[in-house]
């Protein structure tokens, strides 16, 4: 019996839209009439209020008033990954999806998605997106281009590799049956990646269309700033090694998780660049086993170009150089 079958609330819904919430109360109203607007309308909105101290809890009791499509679940305040995993044990659709609260879609993103998914017998279709900011500005399209995946190993490396794909959740839906036996992982950073990685070793065909439904809003400092570095992202690195773990019986698909969590340590460590010495000492003391357990997955034989290969020659100086905070500095200038 599949995840919508013991939910079956309302046989005439088709997908289940689940929306994790945390302090959300500029934008949680928006987000959800951008969903109650699709032209697709089989549909059902599972907010997950997580631990809201805001007035985000009542606007979402307005929706639910207003469109009994709307259910809203409180939980204490936990994360997004433990969110997820409350609104997976909810659904009643046999297609799911997740939609961030401060997010929203264009009307046609769910009637052309499950339309091809359902002409092609698909198991994962996913849409471009745009990065906006507060005021509605776009900051950046992140372009695809139309292609059809099928075979497993096919639909896992082209998703692992991060090719015409990204790691979001909410720009793809999902058969709902994909997600028996697993959960979101308890990471603050980089649960998605993760979880589409095991999904994507559960599929025979995936379907990546160009067009931009998803509108993905940045907040400022929300990648960049150096005051929002937060110890917990090397949740981001541990979802690599994760990863890496996972495919411990194949080399290639090891190789490229080892490269993502050597990718998201570069990351952090152009954020750090300016912190006060001791918030970087004490990341890079958290940093360091995890990077040497990503370099241990790295297969040099199969970097396959120089700039993986310079990927890997920076996190190893990042460790020799971790000591002095110093020559630390000076390698990321």
């Amino acid at each position: 019996m599949t995840l919508s079958e013991k939910n079956g609330k309302n046989r005439n819904i088709s997908l289940s839209v689940i929306v994790p919430m945390y302090n959300a109360e500029s934008w949680i109203r928006r987000c959800i009439e951008s969903i109650l607007d699709q032209t697709f309308h089989e549909l059902e909105i599972i907010v997950i209020n997580d631990g809201s101290i805001d007035n985000s809890l009542n606007i979402v009791k307005d929706c639910c008033r207003m469109d009994d499509r709307v259910q809203c679940i409180s939980t204490e305040n936990q994360g997004s990954a433990a969110a997820k995993n409350v609104g997976l044990k909810h659904i009643s659709g046999n297609i799911v999806t997740f939609v961030d609260a401060d997010d929203f879609i264009e009307a046609e993103m769910y009637e052309t998605m499950i339309t091809t998914m359902n002409d092609t017998d698909a198991d994962i279709v996913e849409c471009a997106c745009r990065k906006i900011n507060r005021y509605g500005r776009i900051l950046n399209n992140i372009e695809l281009v139309d292609e059809e995946i099928e075979g497993n190993e096919k639909c896992i490396l082209h998703f692992i590799r991060q090719k015409n794909a990204q790691n979001y959740m909410c720009n793809k839906i999902y058969r709902s049956k994909l997600f028996e036996g697993t959960c979101f992982p308890p990471l603050y950073f980089s649960e998605d990646y993760y979880m589409n990685v095991i999904l994507h070793s559960r599929i025979s065909k995936k379907i990546v269309i160009s067009q931009t439904f998803y509108n993905y809003m940045l907040h400022p400092g929300q990648s960049t700033d150096k005051g929002n570095m937060n110890i917990k992202k090397i949740d981001g690195i541990k979802a690599g090694n994760m990863v890496a773990d996972f495919f411990s019986y194949n080399k290639k698909l090891k190789n490229y998780a080892g490269l993502y969590a050597c990718n998201y340590a570069l990351d952090m460590a152009d954020i750090m660049v300016g912190l006060d010495n001791r918030m970087v000492k004490k990341i890079i003391k958290k940093m360091k086993p995890e990077l040497f357990r990503a370099l241990s997955h790295i297969s040099f034989d199969m970097l396959q170009n120089k700039n993986e290969k310079r990927v890997i020659y920076q996190c190893l100086l990042m460790l020799i150089a971790n000591s002095n905070f110093y020559a630390f500095r000076w390698l990321l200038k």
